[in-house]
């Protein structure tokens, strides 16, 4: 994909970040009341991105991706990561997840945890990371989500 530019996520943007959040999970064709109990766990705060190790992925300067990490060594946990529908399958998330991968081993981190939508696990497992089980999701009661490992 040409144009490509990762950046870490800078403060003024959290609305932007959640909105995209919110369209690249309602891509996956999720029904409004399901989408409603992810707003809260999809909203980018400030906070968020003056705490946590972000990167944002423009694409010929539009906001195409965005990724953050948390926690530190050894295991790290690649909080979120979602692409805006029109990137999906260009090539976004891999240099995004690139970009996860190596901040995690630049900290030290022996593993990285990524907590997926079930719609995501292809693309995990398509870059190395072995099924690790499943985690509570933080929106929908009652409803696991696969994790996934990186050993870095």
């Amino acid at each position: 994909m040409t144009g490509v530019r990762l950046r870490p996520a800078c403060p003024g943007e959290a609305a932007d970040l959640s909105a995209l959040c919110l369209r690249s999970k309602a891509h996956w064709g999720y029904d409004p009341e399901f989408m409603t109990h992810c707003i809260a766990p999809l909203t980018v705060t400030e906070a968020q991105i003056a705490q946590q190790t972000s990167c944002i992925a423009d694409v010929d300067g539009v906001l195409s991706g965005f990724a953050c990490l948390t926690g530190k060594a050894p295991v790290l946990t690649l909080d979120k990561l979602f692409i805006a529908p029109e990137a999906i399958g260009k090539g976004v998330g891999s240099a995004l997840l690139d970009w996860a991968l190596d901040r995690a081993r630049d900290a030290g981190g022996r593993q990285l945890l990524a907590t997926a939508d079930p719609h995501a696990a292809g693309f995990y497992l398509h870059h190395g990371a072995s099924a690790d089980g499943f985690d509570a999701s933080d929106a929908i009661p009652g409803r696991a989500l696969p994790r996934f490992a990186f050993s870095l």
